[in-house]
């Protein structure tokens, strides 16, 4: 019975709103545009507690959490639905909780939260504020939070049991708890000429040209959005818009193509000169042409394959909107020392990485990168090729999509001291002291995976225990 009045009320809310949702997830930052660093994201930890008061024959007097199969929460930021989703609890030592939610840094209000069984009937819920049954504890929802860069907020929200009297008594009115797929896209908004109070304007329309979505007065270098997959199907455009300047129209298709985007749609304000596509080169000289156009931003990869001396270069270059590649193979005439040249480098979306599968050794030092701040992809050495990192270098560097290493990084004292994030290693290493490098962007945030010993399956991977035992002192 509880189950088809959840439905019954799914349905009536549906009906409300049109069978769409939107949803926007924002990155915040408060230094200036040109110069800003990706706020990264948190986590917020959810635990649960029983009332503070027990005066109702409607509350019982202990709670047995046994029987809960699912946590249906649903968060908002900024008014906007962040987070709508039914996630499955952990059962251990007698007690439940969830897997901490990600989230991007900002400042979040958990709206609903109710405790299904399997049948995803409701156990308990939260209560709302100024409903019957608020009075029951002590904080009623909806609770505000904060979600910082690499750490986890602990949450923890009152429940009462629920006995299938009207829902209108917790405060539910409306509900809906269909499961979501969202298909996500990002921005990537520069404004190179520093144009003072500079701010943009983000629509998504559908086929008719009306707006689903409009933000308006933004200011965030980088922003990620999330379509709901009730808008699948749909033929949609996606326009961007500052005042003096042409609206720029980054993508007109289908909302289920969305997913096949892998990189954030780059939108330039002012005067930064662009390349589109990928390019190899296989000469100094033909790198000395490309450099002499003055790209600040590439969109696209960067492969050097061979007869490469030098990347002054590429001194202009701020963001590169792809990978960076270096490939030697047998005979290569590849006698560059360090990356000089890429002093102006920010921002990698792709992967950083180096490959030799010649016959002799290469070394270099990572000289040269000492802005950059951040690779989205792999940090990656294969086959005999051996970076050097001192403390001067890297020093901006705070996000590591991953590091791969079959070769040998070489790092020196103070290297990797501001990173504050790396989601994973895949390395050969055998001692845990080649982490003692990465230990504070570990300890913000424990790495997905981790992967030792590669070309040695016999010797067991070490864990993320071990390393944050070993005594880096």
């Amino acid at each position: 019975m509880i189950h088809s009045i959840l439905h019954s009320v799914s349905r009536r809310l549906l009906q409300i709103l049109g069978g769409f949702y939107l949803l926007v997830f924002l990155f915040f930052s408060c230094e200036n545009p040109a110069t800003d660093d990706y706020t990264g994201e948190g986590k917020v930890a959810l635990s649960f507690l029983p009332p503070a008061s027990s005066s109702s024959s409607r509350v019982l007097n202990s709670l047995s959490l046994d029987d809960v199969v699912y946590v249906q929460v649903r968060i908002l930021r900024q008014g906007l639905l962040a987070l709508d989703a039914k996630l499955p609890v952990i059962h251990t030592g007698g007690e439940l909780y969830i897997n901490p939610i990600a989230l991007p840094v900002g400042e979040y209000r958990l709206k609903q939260l109710l405790l299904l069984d399997a049948s995803e009937d409701i156990l308990y819920l939260a209560p709302l504020e100024n409903s019957p049954m608020a009075s029951l504890v002590n904080a009623p929802l909806p609770v505000d939070f904060s979600v910082n860069a690499n750490s986890t907020t602990p949450l923890a929200v009152e429940i009462l049991p629920y006995d299938g009297g009207p829902l209108e008594d917790y405060g539910y009115v409306t509900l809906d708890f269909a499961p979501r797929d969202y298909v996500k896209f990002e921005l990537l908004v520069l404004n190179p000429d520093s144009i003072p109070g500079f701010s943009y304007k983000v629509q998504v329309l559908d086929s008719a040209s009306s707006v689903l979505l409009l933000a308006d007065n933004q200011t965030e270098t980088h922003q990620r959005f999330y379509l709901s997959d009730t808008l699948f199907g749909q033929q949609i455009r996606i326009e961007v818009q500052v005042d003096t300047f042409p609206t720029q129209l980054i993508y007109e298709n289908l909302v289920d193509s969305l997913s096949e985007v892998d990189h954030p749609f780059t939108v330039i304000f002012g005067h930064l000169s662009t390349y589109y596509g990928d390019i190899t080169f296989t000469s100094q000289e033909q790198l000395d042409s490309f450099g002499s156009q003055g790209y600040t931003h590439v969109v696209g990869d960067l492969v050097f394959k061979d007869n490469i001396s030098s990347f002054l270069p590429l001194k202009t270059l701020e963001y590169l909107d792809g990978s960076f590649k270096v490939i030697m193979e047998d005979g290569h005439n590849m006698t560059f020392t360090d990356f000089e040249g890429l002093n102006n480098l920010r921002v990698i979306t792709g992967h950083l990485g180096f490959f030799n599968s010649s016959n002799e050794n290469y070394y270099a030092s990572a000289k040269g990168l000492n802005n950059l701040q951040r690779i989205e992809g792999k940090f990656g050495f294969y086959s005999r090729f051996y970076i050097t990192v001192d403390g001067a270098v890297l020093k901006k560097l705070k996000h590591i999509g991953a590091i791969v290493d079959f070769t040998g990084l070489g790092v020196g004292e103070g290297a990797f001291k501001n990173l504050e994030y790396i989601n994973g290693f895949l390395l050969t290493v055998e001692s845990p002291a080649y982490f003692c490098p990465f230990r504070k962007a570990m300890i913000n945030h424990e790495p997905l995976y981790i992967k030792t010993n590669m070309f040695n399956p016999k010797v067991p991977s070490l864990t993320y225990e071990q390393i944050m035992a070993y005594d880096c002192d």
